[in-house]
């Protein structure tokens, strides 16, 4: 069984007490299904990680657990810590076609809050423009596309949200030997051959500095999940529940991939594989992909790229736990035509954590040991150079000393604890093979 192996917790608060959480165990899926259980990890996650609850029953937790910091927070305790979203900024699905939008507007019943209608009408107006570029991608290279072969697989960042894997996957996409989808490909999946010369100059004015949920910063060229590229495709994804975020969530089955219907798991596979063709026909090398759903997609992903290799992500479960929320919360406020309702937002976090890592548990064993490590965020975070050469060695992706060499100048002194992608930080374009930069 898979160990999210856990390192002493730095509270920012007093100790209340023994927590069995925080040692090192083992954490199975069912673990969170006892109620007391999960009760103590959400409320001891929350206190840890300075994150404000949201439901009644977390808020009584909170207000009576002992802290010098509860006072001056109980005040806010009614408020989502979110970043500001401007109504007038791009969301995801701006990208959309006609048809995919009109049939989440259709399956949803138009439940559009009047305070998002501004928004619901700008993707609907985006989209001529979209189906009309991706006439021309289609004529120009559609195919092209088809005929592309996809002749070494990909490198797959697993793990749950929150878990590093954004970070691990800024860090191999300064290897120029491996490509990666940016954020405008994901944005426009169905016609970016086309479109990337000109409207991520159009439109960079209207991305956020920032990321809703965090600091890091938000730009067309850096690396993104190709799950958002399914979803503006129209293909079955679980994120499409952003759109409607009070609506129930959708396409759960896609995490376990456990009595998924035969025509949606064609569909999927159908989305994913040409996107990878098309990323591969445009980028010419080895791609890097980086989606947490795809946790628990492994033998799936196998079958459908054979020879992948995973490399699957770790964190502290507290803190973990902590950033999911404050994630999916911000997401939803986000990305979505509702206001959120977050009183579901804790069943829906377990359920995605419990449907993924039983499938990861079930499917793992099925994977060639050659084909997959583990890394824990802690020890990438202390020791990038480090844990990166011990990717690269125990999964064959090349040459570690090529990338090495590209940082030369630049010692293992110094490195910072989060990644320099940091609003402000200053860090290079993610196409750099500088990697001593970026650390």
């Amino acid at each position: 069984m898979p160990t999210l192996a856990v390192s002493p917790t730095k509270g920012r608060s007093p100790d209340p007490g023994p927590n069995p959480i925080a040692q090192d165990l083992p954490l199975p899926p069912h673990f969170f299904r006892q109620a007391d259980q999960r009760e103590l990890f959400v409320s001891e996650s929350l206190l840890r990680a300075s994150v404000l609850p949201t439901s009644a029953t977390e808020r009584r937790v909170w207000q009576e657990m002992p802290s010098p910091e509860n006072d001056a927070r109980k005040k806010e305790l009614n408020q989502l810590v979110v970043h500001h979203y401007p109504i007038w900024l791009l969301r995801f699905w701006h990208g959309m076609e006609p048809g995919a939008w009109l049939r989440i507007l259709l399956q949803n019943r138009f439940r559009v809050h009047p305070t998002r209608f501004y928004v619901a009408f700008t993707v609907t107006a985006a989209g001529p423009l979209n189906a009309f570029f991706r006439l021309c991608q289609d004529w120009l290279y559609g195919r092209r596309i088809a005929r592309t072969e996809i002749g070494t697989p990909p490198v797959f960042i697993i793990g749950h949200w929150r878990s590093g894997t954004t970070f691990l996957h800024e860090l191999l996409a300064q290897d120029e030997r491996f490509g990666y989808p940016t954020t405008y490909e994901c944005f426009a999946p169905r016609h970016f051959l086309v479109s990337q010369w000109i409207m991520p100059r159009l439109l960079g004015f209207l991305l956020p500095r920032t990321r809703p949920m965090d600091n890091m910063d938000a730009a067309f060229h850096l690396p993104q999940e190709d799950e958002f590229a399914l979803a503006n495709m129209g293909y079955p994804t679980p994120y499409l529940h952003l759109v409607f975020p009070n609506q129930p969530p959708c396409y759960m089955e896609l995490l376990d991939m456990e009595e998924v219907p035969p025509d949606v798991l064609e569909r999927w596979k159908e989305g994913l594989f040409w996107f990878a063709k098309a990323l591969t026909f445009s980028k010419k090398r080895p791609l890097i992909l980086k989606s947490p759903p795809h946790t628990g997609r492994v033998q799936i992903l196998s079958e459908l790229f054979p020879g992948a290799r995973f490399i699957h992500m770790t964190r502290h479960p507290e803190t973990m736990f902590a950033s999911t929320r404050r994630l999916w919360a911000s997401l939803r406020a986000a990305q979505g035509l509702q206001i959120p309702d977050c009183e579901q937002l804790d069943p829906f976090i377990f359920e995605c954590f419990e449907r993924m890592y039983r499938a990861f548990e079930k499917q793992r064993p099925s994977l060639p040991p050659e084909c997959i490590c583990d890394v824990r965020y802690e020890d990438l975070v202390q020791d990038p150079l480090g844990q990166l050469q011990s990717i690269y060695e125990r999964l064959h992706l090349g040459d570690f000393e090529q990338v090495r060499r590209g940082g030369a100048g630049r010692g293992q002194e110094g490195l910072p604890a989060e990644p320099s992608r940091r609003s402000g930080a200053g860090h290079p374009r993610p196409d750099s093979t500088a990697l001593g930069l970026l650390l």
